[in-house]
C-alpha cells in the first residue's frame, strides 16, 4: 500500500472502465478542511500540460448526492509542475459531508485558469473538457458542520462569505451609531436649521427691497452717449441699483465750463465718465483732459431723479 499523500497518477488516456483507487493515496473525513492530495495528470503515458487549465472534482458521494467541487489547483509542494501536469489538489471545507465509499467520481480538466475559476467563472462555458477515469476513495466518519449537503463547493466561497457578513455587521454597527447621533444631536440640528431659515428669509426680503446687491447686481454696463443727452440719474438707478457704467460725453451735456468749473478755457470737447449706482445715489466722476496738458478730475452726486449737484475738481494733474 502506498504511503498516505503519495502523488497519485491519473491517465486520460486508459480504459475508461477502470477505476482508480485513492485509498492507498488518500482518505477523506467528514468536516475536514483543506485536505489535500499530489496529484499528476498524464496523457498515454506522458505528461499533460495543464498551463491555462484547472483541475474540479465531480460525481456522487456514498448517499448518491452529485456534487461539484471547485478545490484548489496549487503547485506549492515538492515535484508540483504544472506544466508536467503535477500539482496539489485541495480539498475545501464541506467537501466530505457522507461518510463511505465513494466509487463514482472522478477528475475533470477544464479549459480555464485557476484564477478564473476562483473568481467564478463557470467551467460548463468552457469550450475543452476532459475528465479523468473514475476514481474510488473512503471517507471516515467525523464531525458534519451542515445539515444539508451542497451540489457544488468553491474553495473560495466561504472565505468570501465571511467577508460579506464581516461587512454587514459593520454597516448595522454604523448605521445604528448614525442613528443615535441623529437622535442625540436632532435639537441643536432643527434649532440650526430654523436659525438658517430665518436669516435666508431675512436675505430675501433685503433684496426685494434693493438693500442687498446679488451677482446679478454686480456688473459693467457701457453708457454711449447716444440718446440726445446723458442719462438722468433715474436712467441710471432703472439699470440696477449697485452697477458701474463707463462712457463718453460732451462737456456740454455734463455742465462742464471750461474757464469757469475748470481753470483751463482750452479742454478737449468730450470727457470720460465713469458714473457708480449704490443704494439709489448716482455719484459720477469726468476726466478732462487740458490743451495745455493739464487733466482735471471732477465729481459730482445725484440730489433727485433728473439734478445734479455741481461739479467740483478734486485732482489737477
Amino acid at each position: 500500500m502506498a504511503a498516505p499523500n503519495t502523488r497519485v497518477v491519473l491517465d486520460l488516456l486508459r480504459d475508461t472502465k477502470t477505476i482508480v483507487d485513492l485509498t492507498p493515496y488518500f482518505q477523506g473525513r467528514v468536516g475536514d478542511s483543506d485536505s489535500f492530495l499530489p496529484m499528476a495528470i498524464i496523457a498515454a503515458g506522458r505528461a499533460y500540460d495543464l498551463t491555462g487549465k484547472s483541475v474540479i472534482f465531480q460525481g456522487k458521494d456514498f448517499n448518491g448526492t452529485e456534487f461539484t467541487v471547485y478545490g484548489k489547483n496549487d503547485v506549492n509542494r515538492h515535484g508540483d509542475d504544472w506544466s508536467k501536469g503535477r500539482f496539489t489538489f485541495y480539498f475545501p471545507a464541506e467537501t466530505f459531508e457522507a461518510s463511505g465509499e465513494w466509487d463514482w467520481a472522478f477528475f475533470r480538466v477544464v479549459d480555464i485558469p485557476q484564477s478564473e475559476l476562483e473568481a467564478g467563472v463557470d467551467p460548463a462555458k468552457t469550450t475543452s473538457i476532459v475528465s479523468t477515469l473514475n476514481v474510488k476513495l473512503k471517507v471516515l466518519n467525523g464531525n458534519p458542520t451542515m445539515a444539508i449537503a451542497k451540489q457544488a463547493y468553491h474553495s473560495g466561497m466561504q472565505s468570501a462569505l465571511d467577508d460579506v457578513q464581516q461587512f454587514a455587521a459593520d454597516a448595522k454597527k454604523q448605521i445604528s451609531n448614525t442613528a443615535n447621533s441623529l437622535l442625540n444631536d436632532f435639537p441643536d440640528l432643527l434649532a440650526k436649521m430654523q436659525t438658517v431659515k430665518a436669516l435666508d428669509n431675512s436675505l430675501n426680503d433685503m433684496i426685494k427691497e434693493k438693500q442687498l446687491a446679488t451677482v446679478e447686481d454686480l456688473g459693467i454696463t457701457l453708457i454711449e452717449n447716444n440718446i440726445g443727452g446723458l442719462p438722468t440719474p433715474a436712467m441710471y438707478i432703472e439699470k440696477g441699483f449697485y452697477r458701474i457704467h463707463y462712457g463718453y460725453a460732451y462737456l456740454g451735456d455734463l455742465d462742464i465750463v471750461p474757464g469757469k468749473t475748470v481753470d483751463a478755457t482750452d479742454c478737449e470737447q468730450v470727457a470720460m465718465v465713469q458714473t457708480t449706482v449704490l443704494n439709489n445715489i448716482v455719484s459720477q466722476e469726468a476726466t478732462v483732459q487740458a490743451k495745455n496738458d493739464y487733466v482735471y478730475k471732477l465729481e459730482r452726486k445725484s440730489t433727485g431723479d433728473t439734478t445734479w449737484s455741481k461739479w467740483h475738481a478734486v485732482a489737477q494733474f
